[in-house]
């Protein structure tokens, strides 16, 4: 069975040589228009689009592991069209090794792969929920004291609202 796109699909799906946002409501087939895209970009090999260099962000690790699966089964569907295709077949090997990610982890890796070009000495890891909190209520109880050292007032008005100490919220009411 053969896609419908709509005019504003096809004009995203065959775009290229430019950058192209989509946005749309959920469900609404952003990806499935991505991944056409994608396709038939790399499967051209008058383009010559190694797999390998492609970068696609997403916000969800379940997307991100979703367009990796539905490019995999796309090439599968292209090479049993054409089992002979030695471009789609390379390309079938290289995607694996495409960057597809969430956005925070692309960024994250950027980072580490250019820390050495920085003076940045410490170790470098993604805080959990507890690891954070704690580092944002400590800062938090360290400006206090340091902002209201001369205004015992202003420490009050400020405590009244947050637990300095836990970095709790007070439920003034």
């Amino acid at each position: 069975m053969k896609v419908q796109w709509t005019e504003q699909q096809e004009q995203a799906i065959k775009s290229f040589g430019r950058g192209v946002t989509v946005s749309a409501a959920a469900g609404s087939g952003k990806t499935a228009v991505l991944i056409e895209r994608i396709i038939r970009l790399l499967s051209d090999r008058t383009k010559g689009i190694p797999a390998d260099r492609l970068l696609a962000v997403t916000f969800t690790i379940d997307a991100a592991a979703q367009m990796r699966d539905k490019l995999s089964a796309a090439f599968e569907k292209k090479l049993r069209e054409d089992p002979n295709d030695t471009w789609v077949l390379r390309q079938q090997e290289l995607v694996q090794l495409a960057r597809i990610s969430t956005i925070d982890s692309f960024c994250f890796d950027l980072v580490k792969e250019n820390l050495d070009k920085f003076s940045f000495t410490g170790g470098l890891k993604i805080l959990g929920d507890a690891e954070r909190e704690l580092i944002f209520d400590t800062a938090f109880e360290q400006a206090a004291e340091e902002l209201c050292a001369d205004d015992p007032e202003l420490y009050a008005f400020i405590d009244n609202f947050f637990c300095v100490e836990t970095g709790e919220d007070h439920n003034p009411l």
